[in-house]
């Protein structure tokens, strides 16, 4: 599951290898994030490890969310349709055609 926040540059991460990510060394190390613009954070459920980030204006972008929406709110919509699940994919013809000719197969018999 991907839980999303909305970076405040006040709060200490966990890195995926165990380092720690004080607000200072998240500056240090991804220099967009003092940029000033709205950065979302990929974490956990315990909203601990930093497991990435992005732009909210890219979410936003990837996931067709409306421009008026607040960032609190398109960031739950974004969480919504992130981790929806993924639809069944539609049968190819030939995985149609097998399909009739093993049922015309079983009838015969």
């Amino acid at each position: 599951m991907k839980y999303l926040e909305l970076y405040d540059n006040t709060k200490t991460y966990i890195s995926p290898i165990g380092e720690l990510f004080t607000p200072e060394e998240v500056g240090r190390r991804y220099a967009l994030i003092n940029s000033g613009l709205p950065i979302v954070i990929e974490t956990d459920s315990s909203h601990t490890i930093f497991g990435g980030y992005g732009l909210l204006s890219q979410y936003k972008d990837m996931y067709n969310i409306d421009d008026t929406l607040s960032d609190e709110e398109a960031i739950v919509k974004i969480q919504e349709l992130a981790n929806a699940p993924q639809p069944e994919p539609e049968p190819t013809a030939e995985e149609r055609i097998a399909s009739a000719m093993e049922f015309q197969n079983l009838m015969l018999l």
